[in-house]
């Protein structure tokens, strides 16, 4: 569709203008297609996601920002009722998040030694 308001732009206002009147309505066609998208994802229903489990195996260091940015996460999933679970940390983020008292900072931080045990605890808590 917008290819052909382009193509007739062009040849019938010339290249300049026609190019820009094509680019404005392949805009303005984006911004509805994304309008409506969200109207329909609204109506949707949506699974209820009450527990995220972060696996951090892979992870062997972490810095204070990092801590903090996870401190912030868990706060914003507090808000919408979702459990956080870290599980499988190394023993260097386990001391990087002692010293950056996140588990002070926390209400409830949920660790576990595995993703299995955290599955585990999840699945008895809401039980």
């Amino acid at each position: 569709m917008q290819w052909l308001v382009t193509f007739l732009g062009v040849v019938l206002l010339g290249v300049d203008i026609g190019l820009i009147v094509g680019v404005i309505f392949s805009i303005i066609l984006v911004l509805l297609r994304f309008t409506i998208n969200e109207s329909e994802r609204l109506h949707e229903e949506k699974p209820s996601v009450h527990t995220i489990v972060l696996d951090f195996s892979s992870i062997f260091f972490i810095d204070s920002t990092g801590v903090e940015t996870v401190v912030e996460c868990i706060e914003e999933m507090d808000e919408f009722h979702i459990k956080v679970i870290i599980c499988q940390c190394s023993q260097s983020v386990i001391e990087m998040l002692d010293k950056c008292k996140f588990f002070a900072k926390l209400l409830s931080p949920h660790i576990c030694a595995t993703v299995h045990d955290a599955v585990v605890q999840n699945d008895t808590t809401i039980a």
